[in-house]
């Protein structure tokens, strides 16, 4: 019997999949643009040469690539995500990289296929609050750790700390309002209230839990090449937009082009997109 947790998961799967291609050919920039979290990621798990890492929600293949670089030959990386086509965007990537120390695979963050104290470190990024049932997730997480093990997720801090989402997100919003998300339910910004994030990893079992921000200025050269990213990258809007009329299309750039005058930087618009980072310890 399917139940409407295994429909969300399935939309989830399609709409990832459906993005992937374009995660794959950008790439590179979001490696830049989103360079100081997965620095973050690498070092607040403590990763280092010759443990052993799962990054779950790996996406195409950020912060695995970058594990598997840091934990070297004598360590291996385990990722995985609920879409295939991201799974095979990654497994590309690495071995493109000449990457030979990184395993890729679907995985389900909530029914995770490995033995109970496998890895030294687990990372998440921006997965989390989109896992129905986040907190056995959590919990699974720390399962899999060796007592001691270290992890570490990224989830969206509030609203107005990042206008890299809201910008879109609130001309989209005239032509798609959105519902009101219910509490503890999958949402871009389900972790982002004050303790909601470091009390989620409490109740999963973790100790001395400790949340931080962390902003990140993004440049681009137009208001138009922003939204040409966040279409193509942001699951699920392409669609949405693609069947709006010529002429709500055209509307729906003019609220974006009038959002983006307050946010005019240099010759373009500057944005600034603001994780929050949780750690915890198994």
């Amino acid at each position: 019997m399917t139940t409407a947790t295994d429909e969300l998961k399935q939309r989830m799967r399609t709409q990832y999949d459906a993005a992937a291609a374009a995660w794959e050919r950008r790439f590179d920039w979001y490696a830049e643009a989103f360079g100081p979290m997965c620095e973050w990621l690498c070092t607040a798990a403590a990763l280092q040469d010759g443990v052993r890492v799962l990054d779950l929600a790996c996406g195409s293949g950020l912060p695995s690539l970058e594990a598997a670089r840091r934990v070297g030959p004598a360590g291996r990386v385990v990722a995985g995500d609920i879409s295939p086509e991201m799974v095979v965007a990654t497994r590309r990537k690495a071995a493109a990289l000449g990457l030979g120390n990184i395993d890729v695979h679907e995985l389900d963050a909530e029914h995770l296929p490995f033995e109970s104290g496998s890895f030294d470190a687990v990372t998440c990024s921006h997965g989390l609050m989109f896992i129905p049932d986040a907190i056995g997730a959590l919990r699974e997480m720390r399962r899999v750790l060796k007592p001691g093990g270290r992890a570490a997720v990224t989830a969206w801090d509030v609203p107005q700390k990042s206008s890299f989402v809201t910008l879109a997100g609130q001309a989209v919003g005239k032509y798609f309002p959105p519902t009101p998300p219910e509490p503890g339910k999958p949402h871009v910004f389900r972790f982002s209230a004050p303790g909601v994030l470091e009390r989620a990893l409490r109740d999963a079992g973790f100790k001395d839990c400790a949340v931080q921000s962390i902003p990140m200025p993004i440049d681009f050269d137009s208001a138009d090449a922003y939204f040409g990213m966040f279409v193509e990258m942001a699951a699920g809007i392409k669609q949405k937009i693609d069947a709006l009329s010529p002429a709500d299309q055209a509307g729906l750039r003019r609220a974006l082009e009038e959002g983006a005058k307050s946010l005019a930087h240099g010759n373009g618009i500057r944005v600034i997109a603001t994780p929050l980072g949780g750690t915890g310890i198994a």
